[in-house]
């Protein structure tokens, strides 16, 4: 077999292909760390949350469209279905994961944006459920840490918040031990 030549094509790394959401998160993890539960944001609470938007986009594109302006119509019902469907396609890219060593958030399609909280530095964990994600089952999990300056603040419509909060709750346990009176 042929030596492969010091110059031209290379082979591009599986890691910076990887475009799945579960790959990038894997590309990230520690080669010894304990994945415990993954999530990501429910696309339904996230296109039902862009639902004002959509329906606002409906009226003004019909208002447009009766006074004869039918290319600024459909711009406007363009523009509000691509909104929509950015955001359904980046909460897709959003990943929550608990391991053993931190709480991890990886999301952007475009962009990537990586954010993380080692368990020592997590001071409170709450869990929000507004009245439209108690509908549809999802929650808010909201993440305070040592560390003021961090952006990650809070995970966002997770699925199955039950189970990922007991999760949550079972390492941060784990972690930080009980008390004993």
């Amino acid at each position: 077999m042929a030596e492969p030549l010091p110059f031209g094509p290379r082979r591009i790394p599986d890691r910076v292909r990887s475009w799945h959401p579960d790959r990038i998160v894997d590309d990230l993890l520690l080669a010894d760390e304990t994945v415990f539960r993954r999530a990501r944001p429910d696309w339904w609470v996230v296109a039902f949350d862009q639902l004002g938007l959509a329906v606002l986009g409906v009226v003004v594109a019909l208002v447009v469209a009766l006074q004869g302006w039918l290319v600024a119509a459909v711009l406007i019902l363009v523009s509000a279905a691509g909104w929509v469907l950015w955001r359904i396609v980046d909460s897709w890219y959003t990943r929550y994961v608990l391991t053993d060593f931190r709480v991890l958030r990886t999301s952007g399609v475009l962009e990537r944006n990586v954010e993380f909280i080692p368990w020592r530095k997590v001071t409170d964990v709450s869990l929000r459920r507004s009245f439209w994600q108690r509908l549809v089952g999802a929650s808010t999990i909201r993440i305070e840490s040592a560390n003021e300056a961090s952006r990650f603040r809070a995970m966002t419509d997770v699925q199955d918040p039950r189970e990922f909060f007991r999760v949550l709750q079972e390492v941060m346990a784990a972690y930080a031990g009980h008390v004993e009176l």
